[in-house]
């Protein structure tokens, strides 16, 4: 079946009734395609934006995929770390 699809900023969703939430965040740029710089600076931001928006006491990041069609057809890897995926078409969960 269609399903429409639209943007759900400037709405407010919670994660008790939704599932999820949208947190407005503005940060410095990543470089996405440096691992040192993803691990030793996105994953403290990731953990400390999930531990603020669910109170949680201890908040763990431990994996992560960059997704790039132009990137994973050119076969490149992420500066000292894995190769670059290509998009997901379907929605999925990598750890159930």
């Amino acid at each position: 079946r269609d399903v429409r699809v639209s943007s759900g900023r400037g709405r407010e969703f919670s994660l008790d009734r939704h599932g999820f939430t949208l947190v407005a965040d503005a940060r410095e740029h990543i470089d996405f395609g440096d691992e040192g710089q993803i691990l030793r600076e996105y994953y403290p931001i990731c953990c400390e934006l999930v531990r603020r928006a669910t109170g949680a006491a201890e908040v763990y990041a431990f994996d992560h995929n960059v997704r790039s069609q132009a990137r994973c057809t050119a076969q490149a890897s992420l500066r000292g770390g894995n190769a670059v995926q290509g998009p997901a078409f379907v929605v999925h969960n990598d750890y159930t």
